[in-house]
């Protein structure tokens, strides 16, 4: 075996089967090495910001085979997940067999990702010691002992979860009368009760101020500086941000649309629903312009390197934020970007927590209880979005802007933004509805925005889009 090293532990084995970057590391005084990849499929500047993040994984006392262990063994879980989905050995009147019966009829309204940890939670937690029995012949106590083994070891999430699927799982059976009382339906008090746990976010301007400036001094690939940037900017969930294609993005109108099935919702919503418009501010164009000259000519606008890696991870960006001397556990995570921006444009900048809470993907509803068409308020996430980009050059500045809450930005109207109702924004007598750009009869609302007036027509304008019949004899 011949070996090329390129320093600080980081070295080429070149074997007849090919070449491989390795790099050595020492925990608790024992030296080893860890695969980083084949050559040449990774590169030598690949190779070497993998041999940083592990070097500085080793620094904050973590070790890198360890967590290698930890990925393998939950990739393991998952394939004898999938495997256990295919059988069909289940004894009838089971409790797998209840179990899987009660899985393929609610999968069907679940997403793939939710559908394969409620399995894994059945594979781990139920299958191995329950599974076997007649659900007819267990008992109250043996899942109170099974759901206490699990909180035990410190998973009261888990346990809580679990409880509910033993529930649903009874009363499934109990339907079909496999069972005459659900057993598992009073056992929740024998357990912890669950801590809700935030994600970490700063929620001060002078702490933000700080995070943005180290941002701006990030040392590592540029890909991961400009993913930093622009999350802080958009504040979306990292899956949705993540995956994000260039076929999505629109320069000229400035908009980022993402399609409903990678949104966060019900299967049914992300079938049938519309895109999330994300307005990009002119900072977040400026930002994209430069990923464009890098990664233009891929899928994806934040493209992974390495062929085992379609897009950034999102451990890639939160280890990016532990380079720079934050904690993720306390300090801040890329999920916390969202309660971030939440808190200080609704605190900060005096915005409507519902105009934010749309922005942010979250369902709304109006004062009539309809919840409010995704594409309600355009005009106003349009500004808010800019606007909040312009704090956050002048905190990099060096101002910290006062207090804009005694400027709070009137709240969302209870007229035109019902089930039935779109809202547009250009012109007083033409309209468009924001998804066809058809003309749409239109109804002029004098609350739309202070300095749209009549003497100044070019000023944009909402305007609620209500069906022909609806506003017969309406000024229009």
């Amino acid at each position: 075996m011949k070996r090329l090293n390129d320093g600080a532990g980081l070295h080429l084995r070149q074997r007849d089967s090919g070449k491989h970057w390795y790099q050595d590391f020492s925990v608790d005084r024992q030296r080893t090495s860890l695969s980083l990849g084949c050559y040449p499929e990774i590169g030598f500047a690949e190779a070497r910001r993998r041999s940083d993040e592990m070097r500085s994984d080793v620094a904050r006392g973590n070790n890198p085979a360890d967590k290698r262990r930890a990925d393998k063994k939950v990739q393991r879980e998952r394939r004898e997940a999938v495997r256990l989905l295919c059988r069909q050995d289940a004894l009838p009147g089971s409790f797998e067999h209840m179990a899987r019966a009660w899985f393929e009829k609610k999968k069907i309204g679940w997403s793939k990702g939710h559908a394969n940890k409620v399995m894994v939670r059945m594979t781990k937690h139920l299958f191995p010691v329950i599974g076997h029995r007649a659900i007819s012949e267990i008992k109250k106590g043996e899942y109170t002992q099974l759901l206490m083994g699990i909180d035990d070891a410190g998973k009261t999430s888990t346990a809580n979860r679990v409880h509910q699927m033993c529930r649903r799982i009874c009363s499934y059976a109990l339907a079909l009368d496999y069972l005459e009382t659900n057993s598992a339906l009073d056992v929740k008090e024998v357990l912890r009760t669950s801590i809700t746990k935030h994600h970490a976010a700063i929620t001060r301007p002078e702490q933000l101020q700080e995070f943005g400036r180290s941002v701006h001094a990030y040392h590592g690939t540029f890909v991961v500086k400009c993913a930093l940037l622009l999350m802080m900017k958009t504040f979306l969930r990292s899956t949705e941000f993540r995956w994000a294609k260039w076929t999505e993005i629109d320069f000229e109108k400035k908009v980022w649309m993402i399609p409903s099935e990678r949104m966060k919702d019900t299967l049914e919503n992300k079938l049938n629903g519309f895109p999330h418009k994300v307005p990009l501010s002119r900072q977040a164009i400026e930002i994209l312009n430069q990923l464009n000259m890098i990664t233009g000519k891929t899928l994806y606008v934040f493209a992974g390197q390495g062929w085992k890696n379609a897009v950034l991870s999102e451990n890639t960006l939160n280890k990016a934020i532990r380079s720079m001397g934050y904690s993720t556990h306390d300090d801040q995570t890329t999920h916390g970007f969202r309660a971030t921006a939440r808190t200080m444009l609704v605190e900060r900048l005096g915005w409507h927590k519902d105009i934010v809470e749309l922005q942010l993907g979250h369902q709304v509803s109006d004062s009539n209880g309809d919840a409010y068409n995704r594409t309600a308020l355009d005009i106003w996430r349009c500004e808010m979005m800019q606007e909040w980009s312009d704090f956050l050059d002048q905190l990099h500045l060096g101002e910290i802007p006062k207090d804009a809450r005694h400027h709070s930005k009137p709240a969302p109207p209870a007229f035109g933004f019902g089930r039935n109702f779109a809202v547009s924004f250009v012109g007083w007598k033409k309209a468009e509805s924001f998804y066809g750009y058809e003309e749409i009869n239109v109804v002029k609302i004098s609350w739309a925005l202070p300095n749209a007036t009549a003497s100044q027509p070019n000023k944009p304008v909402v305007a609620a889009a209500i069906p022909t019949q609806q506003i017969a004899g309406s000024s229009t």
